[in-house]
């Protein structure tokens, strides 16, 4: 059979523990999948010859059984990549991170003050911490940052600051929005 889907982008949940000013997801415990419902959406995914799949959410790493949901996929011999804020990476998870995870993509809006505005008091802090714990472990890692009016005058502080790690890439989007 003839690949049909070679990537997924799979917003695995809708919870998360930020509360980012320009993210439009609510959090609904009633329409998140069970573990045994993610391992059937892995199987049929790879049955269309999936190849990768980018986790997203809310938050990903929120998500109690998402390790087991990487570690399914994987020995399915899926590519994992994981789109993050970054708050949820620490020294105690870091190791599966290696071990599931291709890439990593951590959202940063700006430097302390700007970040701290958009995404919450004392996310650029955690998010930094994982930037360095990313690096220190070689993982790769790209930047995504969301220009809005609360972190444009800062911009070059920010391309700065994002310079000083070894990242992969950097992706600059606009605030978009999405209706129901």
């Amino acid at each position: 059979m003839k690949s049909f889907i070679k990537k997924c982008d799979w917003e695995i949940t809708t919870k998360c523990n930020l509360n980012c000013k320009h993210c439009l997801i609510n959090y609904n415990p009633k329409k998140e999948l069970s573990t045994k419902e993610c391992f059937l959406v892995i199987d049929l995914l790879k049955e269309l010859g999936c190849k990768q799949i980018n986790f997203t959410g809310g938050e990903s790493l929120t998500k109690k059984d998402f390790f087991d949901i990487l570690d399914y996929s994987n020995q399915k011999g899926i590519v994992n990549n994981l789109f993050t804020n970054g708050t949820q990476i620490n020294k105690k998870n870091i190791d599966k991170i290696k071990d599931y995870i291709k890439y990593v993509g951590v959202s940063l809006e700006g430097m302390k003050r700007e970040n701290d505005i958009i995404r919450s008091e004392g996310s650029y802090k955690r998010t930094i911490a994982c930037l360095n714990l990313l690096n220190k472990n070689k993982i790769p890692f790209g930047i995504y940052l969301t220009l809005n009016k609360n972190n444009i005058e800062n911009l070059k502080n920010i391309l700065k600051k994002i310079k000083e790690f070894n990242t992969f890439n950097i992706s600059i989007n606009e605030i978009v929005l999405r209706g129901e």
